[in-house]
């Protein structure tokens, strides 16, 4: 299970791009699988229907990003 359940990007939070795990996306025929932290950025993962995972968005962490974690572990 990931550690962050969400994720903004953008300086104003009522305007920013939101995602979270879970969350249906492009005509809903994937679904946010992971958002993963690296030393130098976010990285959103999405699976397909077929379950196949994929390396969808990468967010460097110099921009404004505001982050959400999953405390249900």
């Amino acid at each position: 299970m990931s550690l962050i359940r969400k994720i903004l990007i953008g300086p104003d939070l009522k305007a920013a791009f939101q995602f979270t795990v879970g969350q249906a996306i492009m005509n809903e025929s994937h679904v946010v699988n992971n958002i993963e932290e690296t030393d130098l950025s976010y990285i959103l993962w999405i699976k397909n229907d077929k379950s196949e995972v994929y390396k969808w968005k990468e967010f460097q962490k110099t921009m404004p990003i505001t982050i959400e974690f999953n405390i249900e572990l």
